[in-house]
């Protein structure tokens, strides 16, 4: 478990944000181009400079949040730096949501992240439940956490007509299939 999260830990990049893997140095990025350049594969690194909805919001984030609720006794240190963290992201991923809770302009939906449609939220529910104390406007208050959690999974129930195959799984997409 040690090494595990010592392995999420270097995942982190900075102001409460994580890549979903290694981060490449500047000089791995330059060696990657030279790779490409050269005919070679863009992930000849093994490593990659993504932070998206998946680094951010339902995986990294989300784990370091249940750690923080289910861990806090056993590992104090690192989950108060987990918090920290929280707080740090949610003063810039809660402006990829508008009042409505929807995506907003900023959260261009791309890449494989046109099927994270309701993941995006999974942040608030995970902060709802880790209770992180003092955290920032506008996720200041239980109340307002549970309004971006819920103005963003009603946002995609009132438009998920064409999101799902007839037999109910999530088609590839963002609003439309």
């Amino acid at each position: 478990m040690e090494s595990d999260l010592d392995l999420l830990e270097s995942f982190y990049v900075g102001d409460g944000w994580a890549a979903d893997g290694p981060w490449l140095t500047a000089e791995e990025a330059q060696q990657e181009a030279d790779a490409v350049a050269s005919g070679g594969r863009r992930d000849a690194v093994g490593k990659g400079r993504q932070v998206d909805y998946y680094s951010g919001s339902f995986a990294i984030q989300f784990s370091q949040l249940l750690y923080c609720r289910f861990a806090s006794d056993l590992d104090p240190v690192r989950t108060e730096r987990f918090r920290q963290r929280a707080r740090q992201f949610s003063v810039g991923f809660c402006r990829y949501f508008d009042t409505q809770g929807r995506p907003a302009g900023s959260a261009i939906p791309f890449g494989r992240s046109l099927t994270y449609r309701f993941a995006c939220g999974g942040f608030f529910a995970a902060l709802a439940l880790a209770k992180v104390p003092d955290m920032p406007d506008p996720l200041s208050t239980p109340g307002a956490i549970k309004g971006f959690l819920l103005r963003h999974l009603r946002w995609w129930a009132a438009r998920s007509d064409h999101i799902f195959y007839p037999d109910g799984t999530l088609n590839i997409g963002w609003l439309y299939p």
